[in-house]
C-alpha cells in the first residue's frame, strides 16, 4: 500500500516537472515573437542626433606674455660668470680709449704761433677810417680807407651846391654809394634810421629812404646824385671821409647838409 502511494507521488513530481519544462520553452519562444511585434508597431528607430561640439573660440582675452626671467644678480650671477669663461665663452674687449696727441710744452721765452685776428679786433679799429654799429645792421663793422677804396661801389660825379662861402658851384667829388655800403654790411630788415657822426661830435640823421633817393642838380635835370662817403672832394684827395648830396629841390641849400670828417654811421631800428 506504501509503495503505490510513493509510486504515484514520484509519477505525479514527474509529470509536474514536464509541464513546466514545457511551459518554459514556451515562453523563451515567444519572447522573439513579441519583440518582432513591438518593433512592427514602433517602426523603424530614428537615429538620435548628437549636437556638434563646438570648436574653441580664439576670440576671448589675449594670453598675457611670458615675462622674461629676471637677470640673475649678487652671488648667482656671480656664479654664472665663471662658469660660462669655463665653457669657453670669450669675454667682450674693454672700450679703447683714445688716446691724446701729446704736445710738447713751449719752451719759455720761445716764440708764439699768432692766429688770425677776429674782426673788430684792436687792431682793426686802430687801422679803421669808420665804425659802422647799431641794432640795425648784422654784425659791427670797422674799414680803412683803403677797404673803401677797394671794395667797390665807387661813384665819381660833379656835385652842384647851394651855400654861404662858396655861394654855389660844382664839386668833382668821388667815394663809395652810402646805400652800397650799408647793404655790403649787412642791414637788418627793418633797419629805418640812419645817424652820421664826424669827428667834433656833429651828427646828422636820415631815414633809410633818403639813404637810397636819387638827389638832383638844379643846372641838369637829367642828372641822379646819390649820398657818397667822398675821399676826394672839390678836386683834391683827402684823408678823411665826407658825405655829399644833391639838391632835394632847385635852390636848395644843400651844402648845409655836407658832413666833414665822418668817423660813425649807426643803423637804428
Amino acid at each position: 500500500m506504501h509503495k503505490t502511494w510513493i509510486f504515484l507521488l514520484l509519477l505525479l513530481s514527474a509529470l509536474a516537472f514536464s509541464a513546466c519544462a514545457g511551459a518554459g520553452g514556451a515562453e523563451r519562444d515567444s519572447a522573439p515573437e513579441e519583440e518582432t511585434a513591438a518593433e512592427a508597431i514602433a517602426g523603424p528607430e530614428t537615429p538620435v542626433e548628437t549636437p556638434p561640439e563646438e570648436e574653441p573660440s580664439n576670440i576671448g582675452p589675449a594670453t598675457e606674455p611670458e615675462q622674461p626671467m629676471p637677470a640673475e644678480t649678487g652671488e648667482a650671477a656671480a656664479e654664472q660668470a665663471p662658469a660660462e669663461q669655463a665653457a669657453g665663452r670669450p669675454e667682450p674687449a674693454p672700450p679703447t680709449q683714445p688716446v691724446a696727441a701729446e704736445t710738447a710744452p713751449a719752451e719759455p721765452g720761445g716764440p708764439v704761433a699768432a692766429g688770425p685776428e677776429p674782426p673788430g679786433s684792436a687792431t682793426e679799429q686802430a687801422d679803421s677810417l669808420l665804425h659802422i654799429y647799431g641794432e640795425g645792421v648784422a654784425a659791427e663793422r670797422w674799414y680803412s680807407l683803403s677797404q673803401l677804396q677797394q671794395m667797390g661801389g665807387t661813384i665819381e660825379a660833379e656835385y652842384y651846391y647851394r651855400g654861404k662861402d662858396p655861394d654855389r658851384g660844382h664839386s668833382a667829388c668821388r667815394g663809395i654809394g652810402l646805400a652800397y655800403l650799408l647793404d655790403q654790411t649787412g642791414l637788418a630788415e627793418n633797419a629805418r634810421q640812419v645817424k652820421i657822426t664826424a669827428s667834433d661830435g656833429y651828427g646828422a640823421s636820415y631815414t633809410l629812404a633818403a639813404v637810397r633817393k636819387a638827389y638832383l642838380d638844379e643846372t641838369d635835370s637829367g642828372k641822379k646824385l646819390y649820398m657818397i662817403l667822398a675821399w676826394f672832394k672839390d678836386g683834391q684827395e683827402t684823408d678823411s671821409l665826407t658825405l655829399v648830396m644833391g639838391q632835394n629841390v632847385a635852390e636848395e641849400y644843400n651844402r648845409m647838409f655836407w658832413v666833414r670828417d665822418v668817423i660813425e654811421i649807426e643803423v637804428q631800428l
